[in-house]
């Protein structure tokens, strides 16, 4: 079934209209719970918000089966702030079933297929099933094309954690580069110049929502602008690419809301460290411990959706 809806997927254009934000649904007791445990990192906090989503979900409330599947992606995609859990693997798999009832429900939002996707290669990753990886692959690439400036993002963050330097390593950055492009409406650029990319921070006034809504800084995601770029200097950094890391972390500090940013701190040391970075990440780190941010990945760390989404 996974293959059909990847193959019938990957045959949907891009869409012309960007689709509800999820935080300005009617307000629901998960909903508001889980939004505001967003805002402030509250990630111990998700246990009853889970519940309160997972009643909501059985009533029929679509809206909260999709944040039921963010929320047990967070538990995922942060499990190293609290250490040996080793139950926390389920969480890809039950993440991935709500994001495919979600994505059943609407359509139309190719967030919800990205997310699949991203849940399906965590579960392949997790299992050594390289079958459940693949397809898992091609949905998150279809949610690309389908929004490019939103799920070009989530396709390279799926493939982050593969070796810098191997096909998918190469994918993920060239992706983010994408992504760049998409987001750039019409602005010439260089990828090799060491120019900040400040204007990037514009994109949140862009009068096409698709644009603003997966490039720029959000209410649900005030640091959106500063994460993608420190994400982006990660994934260069871990590569050896030096130069261009520091112009991507250089870029995430220059704009005007990265003052406020709870991971500023933690991106100047990167900048100051940049050359060190490379032989830094070059080990995997092991599943299930705790992890200091300095010493590791966003992607791999205890900021991996914080660091885009908290905003105190």
């Amino acid at each position: 079934m996974v293959a059909v809806l990847a193959m019938s997927a990957g045959c949907e254009p891009p869409i012309r209209t960007a689709p509800a934000a999820l935080w300005s649904a009617s307000p629901s007791d998960g909903r508001t719970r889980f939004f505001a445990a967003l805002k402030t990192g509250n990630h111990a906090g998700l246990p009853p918000i889970v519940s309160a989503l997972s009643a909501e979900h059985l009533e029929g409330d679509r809206v909260s089966t999709a944040v039921l599947g963010f929320a047990h992606a967070w538990s995922l995609a942060e499990s190293s702030r609290v250490g040996n859990d080793p139950t926390v693997i389920e969480s890809a798999s039950v993440a991935q079933r709500f994001f495919d009832t979600a994505y059943q429900a609407f359509p139309a939002d190719p967030r919800l297929l990205g997310f699949q996707g991203s849940m399906m290669m965590a579960e392949g990753s997790i299992h050594g099933d390289e079958a459940r990886s693949r397809d898992g692959y091609f949905l998150a690439q279809s949610s690309s094309v389908q929004w490019p400036q939103w799920g070009l993002f989530t396709f390279a963050y799926s493939l982050s954690t593969q070796p810098p330097n191997s096909a998918r390593g190469r994918e993920a950055i060239e992706a983010l580069w994408k992504n760049l492009e998409s987001c750039a409406e019409g602005r010439a650029f260089s990828r090799t110049s060491t120019d900040s990319l400040a204007w990037f921070s514009e994109t949140s006034r862009s009068s096409n929502p698709l644009v603003s809504r997966a490039c720029g800084n959000q209410p649900v995601a005030p640091y959106n602008t500063e994460g993608f770029f420190a994400v982006f200097g990660d994934l260069l950094a871990r590569a050896g690419n030096t130069e261009q890391a520091a112009r991507m972390y250089e870029t995430a500090l220059a704009t005007e809301a990265s003052v406020s940013w709870p991971f500023r701190a933690a991106i100047e040391r990167r900048r100051a460290q940049v050359g060190a970075l490379a032989e830094r990440w070059s080990t995997e780190p092991k599943r299930g411990g705790l992890r200091n941010i300095d010493d590791v990945t966003l992607f791999n760390g205890p900021a991996n959706c914080s660091v885009c989404h908290q905003a105190n």
